[in-house]
């Protein structure tokens, strides 16, 4: 089974939702005006970072011209094999994978930037997969991870400890042993695009 942030997120929140979008891939992508506007900004900020521009959205002041500086790798493709080994992005040996928004690597140490629109929702099994990312790929001991709200005009250091390896490990197992893929109701069932499920909100919408 491959993991990334975003399917490990999927089932934390609801196994039903993951297994009809990762196993089952029942649900296509549709993309929402919102989604749109995060492709959009993250392009242009993509862009700022490779040319040193400033972006039309908000950002700290000075980052982009600082990551242009000591040439940042922008939108950068990572994997790795179940023992946490590098492989390319489209490997069928790849386990684990992640696109970077911004990735600095000095010596020991990294520094990951990743770009966000909408509300302050900070991700730590995003950030637990990235620094598990960057660790194996780039051979580094610390990695830094800022999230960079930029509705918001928000910084939000989510820098993890040694420990995000064994955390991704662990979600992984729990994961690849479920077989009941129980529906979790709640909140984020208005939002839901799995319309067979019987507390999906939009029925009738």
């Amino acid at each position: 089974m491959k993991h990334s942030a975003t399917s490990m997120k999927t089932w934390e929140n609801c196994p039903r939702l993951f297994k009809a979008k990762y196993i089952d891939k029942i649900i296509p992508w549709v993309p929402s005006p919102a989604s749109e506007r995060g492709i959009k900004i993250h392009a242009e900020l993509e862009e700022a970072v490779k040319t040193g521009t400033e972006p039309s959205v908000w950002t700290p002041k000075g980052l982009v011209q600082k990551l242009h500086a000591v040439g940042a790798t922008t939108e950068g493709e990572l994997a790795v094999d179940e023992n946490l080994h590098p492989v390319p992005y489209k490997s069928p040996k790849a386990w684990l994978r992640g696109i970077i928004d911004v990735r600095v690597v000095r010596k020991a140490r990294a520094l990951v930037v990743d770009w966000k629109t909408g509300k302050v929702r900070p991700d730590k099994i995003q950030a637990d997969v990235y620094t598990t990312l960057i660790q194996a790929t780039e051979n580094v001991e610390k990695v830094d991870f800022k999230l960079v709200y930029v509705d918001q005009e928000q910084v939000v250091d989510l820098t993890r400890d040694t420990k995000s390896p064994y955390r991704v490990k662990l979600l992984a197992e729990k994961i690849e042993a479920d077989r009941d893929y129980l529906p979790q109701p709640g909140w984020l069932c208005r939002f839901c695009d799995f319309t067979a499920c019987r507390y999906n909100e939009k029925k009738g919408a």
